[in-house]
Order: structure tokens, then sequence, then C-alpha cells
């Protein structure tokens, strides 16, 4: 498996989201990010958007990551709450 499709499914699956919503954040098709996923194919480059699939992974990879953490906080706080 790419590392890309090692990254792509390390997302979805900590941000707890479907192809189908991946396929909203890349704008291609189910069967295009499905098969990015399972390391079928790699995304390509094209004249005029290049590494672009590479850069909505790395953004899909920040904002789940914020999201994590603002999620990790909350319940840290809601623990903190319930132990005064």
């Amino acid at each position: 498996m790419s590392t890309f499709a090692k990254r792509l499914s390390r997302a979805l699956k900590e941000g707890g989201l479907s192809i189908r919503d991946a396929t909203a954040w890349f704008d291609r098709g189910y069967a295009t990010v499905h098969s990015w996923k399972t390391g079928r194919r790699a995304p390509t480059c094209s004249a005029d958007r290049p590494f672009k699939a590479l850069q909505d992974l790395e953004a899909l990879e920040r904002h789940v990551a914020s999201l994590t953490a603002a999620i990790e906080k909350a319940e840290a706080d809601v623990a903190r709450r319930v132990s005064e």
C-alpha cells in the first residue's frame, strides 16, 4: 500500500469519515477516492492541478488533527469539572 493510501486511510479512520466524505473533500468521484484508499491507484498530477491531491490530503490531516485536539480538550474539561 502506498504512503498516500496509508495516510488517507488513517485520516479517514481518525476523523470518522467515509469515502463519500472524502469525495467531497477531494472533489473527486467515489471510484477514484476508493482506488486511492485501497492503494490500487495513486493520485496523478495534471498541468492545471499539480500536487492537488497531496495538498488536499495534508489539509485533511491538519483538519482531523485539529478536531481531535479540540475533542480531547473538551473531554478533559468535562472530566475535570465532574471530578471537582
